[in-house]
């Protein structure tokens, strides 16, 4: 059976005050749901990593990005890509958002952001597609199996 390797986070409530008037009900209840659907369905072969609320930090999601998925998946290449190939999913269930272009090559003017918990608190932002993209792209180097679910607007 293929091996899954998942990283999930819900985020209800924001640690910024601006973003507690806008607060989410069932971004954890999804996660939830989803590890449990997980775990049905992969047991023994899945590697699972649940990030909540205030786990859900930047610096814990782009962390857990590298460890949880483009780790094993540089480890399963490296070892000579074994069959069966694993699987990697990442699903993020919280605030997505705008935020201005600052390398003006968007003719939107603005990158589409996720986040995190602790994000518009003094030097810490919400993580912009192009930030994310890389971190895709990086997994992309070692595996084509791969699961992105973003569950935000």
């Amino acid at each position: 059976m293929t091996k899954l390797h998942a990283l999930v986070v819900g985020i209800n409530i924001y640690k910024a005050e601006r973003l507690k008037n806008y607060p989410l009900s069932g971004c954890v209840n999804d996660v939830a749901r989803m590890s449990t659907v997980l775990q049905k369905m992969f047991a023994e072969q899945l590697q699972l990593q649940t990030l909540t609320e205030s786990q859900a930090t930047r610096a814990g999601i782009v962390n857990s990005f590298r460890t949880q998925l483009i780790e094993p998946a540089r480890i399963w290449a490296q070892s000579g890509r074994p069959s069966p190939e694993p699987a990697f999913l990442f699903h993020f269930s919280g605030h997505g958002s705008l935020n201005r272009d600052v390398t003006q090559t968007k003719p939107s003017g603005f990158d589409e952001t996720i986040v995190p918990y602790d994000s518009r608190q003094a030097d810490i932002f919400d993580i912009r597609d192009w930030e994310l993209g890389a971190l895709i792209d990086e997994l992309g180097q070692y595996t084509s199996c791969i699961t992105i679910v973003l569950d935000c607007c």
